[in-house]
């Protein structure tokens, strides 16, 4: 029975110390590394936002050296080596902020995050160069509302996230900037309350994972996001971004980036200002996006650009108001890099004169086809039916090389070659007026017919 009491004693024992052990917060410290304390010492540095009041086991040997720490801590070992701390008590957020007066460079690894209630992340490893994350535990991040800078310049951190609970999370801003390293699934992520994500894959030379399925529908400032994110180039076609209301410099220097974002709604963004600058591989038609609310484009394809084909559909559908768009900007400064126009010169005018655009862009590209519309010469020919609901027939030639229908911008929108007397299909034009030129070997002829 003694022992039976005693073996059972035992189990309890380890139980309660096993438990213990899983509420501490462990890290690992060199004292020698560049830092703040001297070069024996380890400067524990806390958020002067929150309440603290905490116990340190400087030497993880179970005795707790200093208790009810309510600030930050230094403590000199008084020889350098590398140090195991523990932490337990009430210990909110860990932050690190320059290097003058903080051990960012001294603390080497987490290895166990314990039940520790965070209540922030805010810089919590900022600068902090040879953080790894050793722990199989995740953090408690359940009141968590600030991860802001938490890996600012944390140029070699690349360790796994993704089983993280960050959905009480509202500020991401700047997370990931400059943590060159990074490239780690973040696809379990429940993005859904954050409003800001500026600069959060800012200079992260390798990040380039599936972030697709991300629900960023209250993110209101995209600005910077993935500025000089040179290696991402993900399907985030489908983000729901209609409450962005800043894309400032978002894919700045981002070399790589080349997805169709062409259905985004971004009705409510002021500012895609640099948006694209430097973005060489960048080439989509923007057409259908609503600019009702911007204010701010200026170099916003500087040093990269479009094909003629996306420049002129982007130029002809940002001067046209499509159904739900409330106005075309006006004085707008505009610059479009390289990209050169053709079939958009019409528009670029239109935007130029009637809404007071100032353009910097590669010019007209001089391959363009594009006709006049007051040089035409009308020939009654066999058209029919005219006016024209889906298709039309030409019939009265013998032979054609091609044929051409114009706007009345002068733009051509539609060839046909080899012509064999089978009906035209117009069914994709929008409604209205239109030349059709038949060249033939003898010369061209043009009749005017209406699209309804």
């Amino acid at each position: 029975m003694k022992k039976t009491t005693l073996f059972l004693f035992t189990i309890c024992l380890f139980a309660v110390a096993n438990l213990a052990a899983q509420t501490e917060f462990i890290t690992t410290w060199k004292t020698d590394n560049p830092g703040f304390s001297s070069n024996t010492s380890v400067k524990i540095s806390i958020n002067p936002d929150f309440s603290y009041n905490y116990n340190v086991d400087w030497e993880n040997d179970g005795i707790i050296d200093d208790t009810n720490v309510t600030g930050s801590i230094t403590h000199d070992y008084g020889t350098t080596g590398t140090y195991t701390v523990v932490i337990t008590g009430v210990f909110p957020s860990l932050q690190f902020r320059d290097t003058s007066s903080h051990d960012n460079n001294k603390l080497l690894s987490v290895e166990q995050w314990g039940t520790n209630q965070w209540l922030s992340m805010n810089r919590g490893f900022l600068g902090c160069e040879n953080v790894v994350f050793n722990a199989s535990d995740s953090p408690d991040l359940s009141l968590v509302t600030d991860m802001s800078y938490m890996f600012n310049g944390a140029k070699t951190f690349n360790s796994p996230l993704n089983n993280w609970d960050v959905s009480s999370v509202t500020n991401m801003k700047s997370i990931f900037y400059g943590a060159e390293d990074f490239d780690q699934p973040l696809y379990n992520w429940n993005v859904s309350n954050v409003t800001n994500m500026s600069g959060v894959f800012s200079t992260t030379k390798y990040f380039n994972q599936d972030i697709s399925s991300w629900n960023v529908s209250n993110v209101m400032d995209m600005s910077g996001m993935f500025t000089n994110a040179k290696s991402f180039n993900g399907d985030i076609s489908n983000w729901n971004v209609s409450n962005v209301t800043s894309m400032s410099s978002m894919f700045f220097y981002a070399t790589d980036f080349n997805q169709n974002i062409s259905n985004w709604n971004i009705s409510n963004v002021t500012n895609i200002g640099y948006m694209f600058y430097l973005a060489t591989s960048f080439d989509q038609n923007l057409g259908d996006w609503d600019i009702s609310s911007v204010t701010n484009m200026g170099s916003m394809f500087k040093s990269a650009g479009l094909s003629t084909a996306n420049y002129d559909n982007t130029l002809i559908g940002w001067n046209t108001l499509d159904t739900g768009e409330t106005q075309i900007p006006t004085g707008i400064t505009f610059n479009g890099g390289n990209s050169k126009y053709c079939n958009g010169e019409a528009a670029r005018t239109s935007l130029n004169s009637t809404y007071n655009w100032t353009f910097t862009d590669g010019g007209k590209n001089s391959g363009c086809t594009t006709l006049s519309a007051q040089n035409f010469n009308t020939e009654t020919l066999s058209l029919f039916p005219n006016p024209v609901k889906s298709s039309f027939t030409i019939r009265g030639l013998n032979d054609v090389n091609n044929i051409q229908i114009v706007n009345l911008q002068g733009q051509l929108v539609q060839e046909v070659i080899n012509y064999k007397t089978q009906s035209i299909a117009i069914d994709t034009l929008a409604n209205g007026m239109y030349f059709v030129n038949i060249n033939t070997p003898n010369g061209s002829h043009t009749i005017k017919i209406i699209k309804e």
